[in-house]
């Protein structure tokens, strides 16, 4: 614990290991977010909507907030982004199918 309080570096020290924290954070939010619809085939709708766009939401703003704080670092939390787009990304190009609706998709 001295080692953080010497004022040499703590703050650096200190800000290193929560943006690895984040990073983890946001990586098993991606992968939360890109398992969850197809878990099953076909595809879960109710998921993509109640787990898959939420966790993505949250990922964003979670991205958003390392980009404030930790600056060009953060760019690394951009690898979780196919994972944690791909689903809100397909649904926006692709939509419900019609049986979605009448709830009898097989």
């Amino acid at each position: 614990m001295a080692r953080f309080l010497d004022g040499f570096g703590s703050i650096a020290i200190l800000r290193t290991n929560r943006i690895h924290q984040y990073c983890d954070v946001t990586g098993y939010v991606a992968l939360l977010g890109g398992v969850a619809p197809a878990r099953q085939m076909p595809l879960e709708y109710n998921a993509m909507l109640w787990r898959s766009i939420p966790l993505a939401i949250f990922w964003v703003l979670m991205l958003g907030f390392c980009l404030w704080q930790y600056k060009k670092r953060a760019l690394w939390l951009l690898v979780g982004a196919p994972l944690a787009l791909y689903w809100p990304m397909w649904l926006m190009f692709h939509g419900f199918p019609s049986c979605f609706y009448s709830g009898n998709c097989i």
